[in-house]
């Protein structure tokens, strides 16, 4: 679509109103829900539509989730799959191609003849990209359309694009706040769970209990709503009668126990988590998902052996950890169990307590904690028979023995301070601690152990201890402290952990610094295996990655994962440079030796950077700073190798990461500039031109092309570059087509992204599509240096190229230093010499020679002969005197815009 055809459409004031009000909501929005119900809301403003939705891959990528919807009534089906395969709405999202089709009931796509048969004419659907891939798609459909195709699918693309801009910035802006708050939230759930630990210890409630579980349940999981529900056998179900969230269930509903998921976890016995309420027929779960839950977890709770109740919790997220958390969810609803029955027990004993002294003895005996008295030595002579059978114990053998026979014995120092202080509490005062207990088999329990110093009958003070097995606990506690300072895929030390650890040692040397180094580590061709294999192949390279770099290190250095695919490595006893380059030779050997996962054998290799304490950081972000800096170093110096940090390598990689991230800027804010060079043909007239992308910077000034271009490549921006080029160059040109049909433009492509074949073919065709343009409006310009290695570019991509009409030029030719039968092979229009052989041709027989001898090479294969840097007549004469025809050059035209152009192209230069 044409920028006036897209224009006419915004000077409706009302689609330029609500499209601003759009770009406002969507840039305020806080959340992908946010966004997506945001921009439902908002299509039927701006286009004519029926219907809007917008649609999610499933993790699996079969299916597509309805995540928002406008335009439908009755039962909302927000949450809902449809099939990937044999829908357009699919097609558009596995090929990351927009779709255009008008309804009918014979079409081959479900959606379409559903959409016919509700009376829909046309439906558009294009695809919603993060980063380069298709993650969903944004709908329309249309019963009466009042705007041309072409233009509806301009604005939807439009809104779509507004959409990805936000996601990614949301995603860039959480990548560190993930890294961040997820260690803080696990520390905080460490809280949580020593909170709840005291709160049960105290509970003398059912309610109690309940309240604590909850509230430690929404603080640690993201729930909306948690509720207890009991059997009910003389109603045949279950009745809810405690929850938290929004009241709309009422407590005294009664679930049947067969139509209920209550009934399928009460006979199942187990633990489930519900990843799509939706998908299944319970009774209760269509409530849940009418009130906007999605996801949900069950755990039956048991006293006694028995299943007594069941814990619930949901959620209106998408939760991809569900089973992890059902881990926490099952100790939380087996600790609410416990407590439950330790409360009847208690409540038992207050009722027997009333009765007799015998019925005390009865209780105490029965009781599952460990019930000890003590005399003033630490001598047992009171015990619990049920308490001291749960650890493996005959009361006879405990009686008369000391306190310390139940703990380990490297305690025994620690057991004599413990009833010391103890023995110093104040009548009635109560002592708690947590400490390791030993069971009768010799394995260690920890426990909760809550000591009273009291007066027995006859006046003499004695200690009354209650012991109460915490190891749940602690281990559920252990497991969320390791969560919170190592890598979940690889176990290693995360960057919470490795900065604690680095300051630690830089801590203990303060007074007298002692030298040591830092590596940082960053893999290379990591992102290709990612992105042609496929993640979990990624994510097994880089745990067995981990596993190497553990191997080449001694047990006192400390390896850690920054994330990603970076790496950092401590080495405290590595006092020199050349212990630190000993070092990283040795991890570069480990990484540079093949890798083999799921029959595939993978070559990568590692980037590596030094820093040394104290001569180059005396803290650890300075430390971290420049070994990351020395790292890029690495990079430059063309990977796989290492760098030490210096003063002046700092100053060039922050003007380098000054210029990436401004680039960066430049390319989504468009603010380059193309100017184009003639290319003239055998009669003067101008056959091409070729666009040269320019930059000037507000605060960085002119940055030429030599210097942007290879950051590009080395950032990964270089395809977004290209495209910018492609998109502006063709849309110039488009105007001018019907005039000038044999017009075109020459584009150059970086050998690094012509080697992606299968991208580079779309975003080709793209760009054509989007200007309206045949094929034979575009040159696409490869330096020769790409063919040095033939294997790599597959024979088939310039021919697939071809078949989209594309010219094919090879740019440079002479400067490869190649052998020339790979031209045999491929299929291309035109050779371009370089102008370091054109440069003094007229002067320089040997020059003459050569130039002769490619001149002969492109007319025996066919194709057009174009010499470039021409700067003098002499030089032109001796050209056209040796045959040469195509001409490019200051002497005709220096590089300048478009505008000053257009007066020349219906002119002849002189020849």
């Amino acid at each position: 679509m044409s920028l006036s055809e897209s224009l006419s459409i915004l000077e409706n004031p009302d689609v330029s109103i609500a499209l601003g009000k759009l770009i406002i909501a969507i840039a305020s929005a806080t959340s992908e829900t946010d966004v997506y119900a945001t921009v439902a809301a908002y299509i039927p403003d701006i286009l004519p539509v029926a219907r809007t939705s917008i649609i999610l891959l499933t993790e699996e990528g079969h299916e597509l989730e309805i995540y928002a919807l406008n335009g439908i009534e009755g039962v909302s089906p927000i949450g809902k799959t449809i099939p990937c395969d044999g829908t357009a709405a699919g097609l558009a999202v596995r090929t990351g191609q927009p779709q255009v089709n008008w309804a009918s009931p014979d079409s081959p796509y479900l959606d379409i003849v559903r959409l016919s048969a509700e009376g829909m004419s046309l439906f558009v659907s294009v695809p919603l990209m993060i980063h380069g891939q298709a993650i969903g798609a944004v709908n329309a459909a249309f019963s009466n359309p009042s705007l041309a195709e072409t233009q509806i699918l301009s604005l939807l693309t439009q809104i779509t694009t507004l959409i990805s801009t936000n996601l990614e910035r949301q995603m860039l802006l959480k990548q560190t706040q993930v890294a961040m708050e997820g260690y803080r939230s696990q520390a905080e759930q460490l809280q949580v769970l020593n909170e709840i630990a005291r709160k049960l210890s105290a509970a003398i409630s059912d309610e109690e209990v309940f309240d604590a579980i909850a509230k430690a349940i929404k603080k640690i999981i993201p729930v909306d709503r948690v509720s207890y529900a009991e059997p009910a056998p003389e109603l045949k179900g279950f009745r809810i009668f405690r929850f938290t969230g929004d009241a709309y269930l009422p407590t005294d509903i009664v679930l049947p126990k067969e139509k209920s998921g209550l009934g399928f976890i009460y006979e199942l016995g187990q633990p489930y988590f519900f990843a799509q309420l939706g998908e299944s027929d319970f009774i209760e779960h269509a409530m849940l998902m009418e009130a906007g839950l999605r996801c949900g977890w069950s755990v039956p709770v048991h006293v006694m052996g028995e299943i007594t109740g069941i814990l619930n919790a949901a959620s209106s997220k998408r939760i991809k950890d569900g089973n992890q958390l059902l881990s926490i969810l099952t100790t939380l609803a087996e600790l609410m169990g416990s407590t439950f029955e330790r409360i009847r027990l208690q409540d038992e004993a207050a009722a027997v307590l009333r009765d007799s002294e015998e019925q005390v003895r009865l209780f105490i005996d029965g009781s599952p904690l460990l019930l000890l008295a003590l005399d003033s030595q630490g001598m047992i002579h009171r015990v619990s028979h049920f308490g001291a059978s749960q650890l493996g114990y005959l009361v006879d053998h405990l009686i008369g023995s000391p306190f310390s026979i139940l703990h380990p014995d490297d305690q025994t120092a620690e057991i004599q301070a413990y009833l010391q202080t103890l023995s110093n509490l104040e009548i009635g005062e109560i002592y708690s601690r947590e400490a390791q207990m030993l069971q009768a088999d010799g394995t260690l329990i920890w426990a909760r152990q809550n000591a009273r110093r009291v007066h027995d009958h006859r006046g003499i003070p004695q200690l009354l201890l209650a012991c109460e097995d915490i190891s749940k606990v602690r281990s559920l506690t252990d497991q969320l402290h390791f969560m919170a300072h190592h890598d979940a895929l690889t176990a290693l030390p995360n960057h919470t952990l490795f900065r604690h650890t680095l300051e630690a040692l830089i801590a203990k040397t303060a007074d007298q610094p002692t030298p040591f180094a830092m590596l940082f580590i960053d893999l290379d061709g990591f992102k290709k295996v990612n992105d042609s294999l496929s993640h979990a192949i990624g994510n097994e390279l880089l745990c067995q990655v981990a596993q190497r770099l553990q191997g080449a290190v001694t047990s006192s250095d400390t390896v850690a994962r920054l994330g990603g695919d970076e790496f950092v490595v401590l080495l405290p006893r590595a006092a020199s440079p050349d212990a630190a380059a000993k070092m990283a030779q040795a991890i570069l050997q480990q990484l540079r030796t093949p890798f083999h996962v799921q029959n595939h054998e993978i070559f990568i290799g590692g980037s590596i950077g030094i820093s040394l304490y104290p001569a180059q950081g005396k803290t650890s972000s300075e430390l971290m700073k420049q070994a990351d800096l020395a790292m890029y170093r690495a990079k430059a110096q063309g990977r796989n190798n290492y760098q030490f940090y210096s003063a002046q390598l700092s100053a060039t990689l922050q003007r380098k990461l000054a210029i990436e991230h401004a680039l960066r800027t430049a390319i989504e804010k468009d603010e380059l500039n193309l100017v184009f060079q003639p290319q003239v043909g055998p009669e003067g007239q101008i056959l091409g031109l070729e666009a040269l992308v320019r930059w000037h910077h507000p605060t960085l000034g002119i940055v030429p092309p030599s210097t942007f271009i290879p950051i590009a490549e080395e950032s990964h921006l270089i395809a977004a570059l290209t495209d910018w080029v492609l998109d502006h160059s063709l849309a110039i040109l488009a105007p001018l087509n019907s005039a000038y049909p044999h017009l075109y433009v020459a584009v150059n492509i970086s050998a690094q992204e012509f080697l992606a074949p299968c991208t580079l073919v779309k975003r080709v065709r793209r760009a054509l599509t989007a200007a309206k343009l045949p094929g034979s409006a575009l040159e696409l310009e490869i330096t020769e240096s790409v063919f040095l290695h033939p294997g790599e570019v597959p024979s088939q991509l310039l021919t697939a190229l071809k078949n989209e009409g594309v010219r094919i030029a090879i740019d440079d030719f002479g400067t490869g230093f190649s052998s020339l039968a790979y031209l045999l092979n491929l299929s291309f229009d035109t050779l371009k010499i370089d102008r370091t052989f054109v440069s003094d041709i007229d002067i320089d027989p040997a020059k003459e020679g050569i130039m002769k001898g490619i001149l002969t090479i492109a007319n025996s294969l066919g194709v057009t002969f174009v010499a470039e840097g021409i700067e003098s007549s002499s030089q032109l004469h001796c050209l056209q005197r040796l045959g040469c025809s195509h001409y490019q050059g200051y002497y005709f035209q220096a590089a300048t815009a478009m505008d000053q152009l257009l007066p020349l192209i219906d002119k002849k230069f002189r020849v």
